[in-house]
């Protein structure tokens, strides 16, 4: 697992996971580039894109998948970029970022803050992060009439917000704001997750209105050695 320190910026972090894992770096950025190639709204005014990355079961790895795709939506340094951690049960993004805990997307679902008290700008300066919050609850949160507004203020600040989501089938999924936003990308743990599982699961979600995106099988080991592969 790589992590995003303090002083790394976006463009050296996307370079270190190309470096790693390449075609799944290579997917990040090029979906990172569909999704701000169509940024014109009505009237021709700007509207920022909203998605979410969501694993089937808890420690697949959506956090980290998350956090690659908004580095790599950030690596150019042209676009507005921010990383919402709505995965209240258990933070990551703070800490990925080295980032103290602090008040954010709990209370401002709650309305004790605004957006720009829990913005958190890291390097580059196109990137933004908002954590969990200090003491966010996890149930009940994530309604519809408060969720439209914080949409709106994110969609009409940044060309692409990326949310880390709690698991799509467990008890804290965030279904509500999943169907606000424009897709979720989904994280499938290899040789956990089974398949009749997945595909109760997307059709699950696709009758709630939520729009699938894709899938990353993350995790997958590698049973064939690489002095074989390369002969393959």
């Amino acid at each position: 697992m790589i992590r995003l320190r303090k002083n790394v910026s976006a463009a050296s972090y996307a370079g270190r996971i190309a470096a790693n894992v390449t075609s799944v770096s290579d997917h990040f950025e090029g979906l990172a580039r569909s999704l701000l190639s169509n940024m014109d709204g009505d009237g021709g005014s700007v509207v920022g894109k909203a998605v979410g990355v969501a694993s089937l079961e808890s420690r697949a790895g959506a956090s980290t998948i998350a956090a690659h795709l908004a580095a790599a939506a950030a690596a150019d340094g042209r676009d507005q970029i921010a990383l919402v951690d709505a995965h209240l049960a258990r933070p990551s993004v703070s800490s990925r970022f080295r980032q103290a805990r602090s008040a954010g997307f709990a209370e401002w679902l709650e309305g004790v803050i605004e957006m720009e008290d829990c913005l958190i700008c890291v390097a580059p300066q196109n990137l933004s992060v908002i954590g969990a919050g200090l003491k966010p609850r996890v149930r009940g949160v994530f309604q519809e009439e408060t969720l439209g507004p914080i949409l709106g203020r994110l969609r009409g600040r940044f060309d692409l917000t990326v949310f880390d989501l709690p698991p799509a089938d467990g008890p804290t999924a965030a279904d509500g704001l999943s169907r606000m936003l424009d897709g979720i990308l989904l994280v499938i743990e290899a040789e956990r997750v089974r398949r009749e599982t997945a595909v109760r699961t997307v059709r699950k979600l696709r009758e709630q209105g939520v729009h699938i995106l894709g899938a990353v099988l993350n995790k997958r080991p590698d049973h064939i050695p690489d002095w074989l592969y390369r002969r393959i």
